[in-house]
């Protein structure tokens, strides 16, 4: 399983456009074969800063997706949105367990 956390500080004006874009990229993902999890947030301490949380289940699932037209075109939307370098965590997850419930 590959998980990948991404945080992008972007430019004042354009969160509602970023946003649309990322929701057609959203749906677009969790059709995408592989696709565990696919999710845009918004930090709520700073509204020109969105969060986006990838799972999946192979890291060739995730290469194929980025290589789909609508990933290409959000990635090229955001790379000229955000005023700093887009932050990105990696991870390749051996097992997954889940809590017991409280925990």
């Amino acid at each position: 399983m590959i998980v990948v956390a991404h945080r992008a500080h972007l430019l004042q004006g354009t969160l509602l456009e970023t946003l649309q874009i990322g929701h057609v990229l959203e749906d677009a993902a969790r059709l995408a074969s592989g696709c565990v999890t696919y999710k845009l947030y918004l930090d709520p301490t700073d509204p020109n800063t969105l969060f986006i949380f990838e799972v999946w289940a192979s890291a060739e699932a995730r290469v194929q997706f980025q290589r789909a037209s609508i990933a290409h075109t959000f990635s090229q939307h955001l790379a000229r949105q955000i005023v700093a370098p887009l932050s990105s965590q990696y991870y390749n997850v051996a097992s997954v367990i889940p809590l017991p419930a409280g925990e």
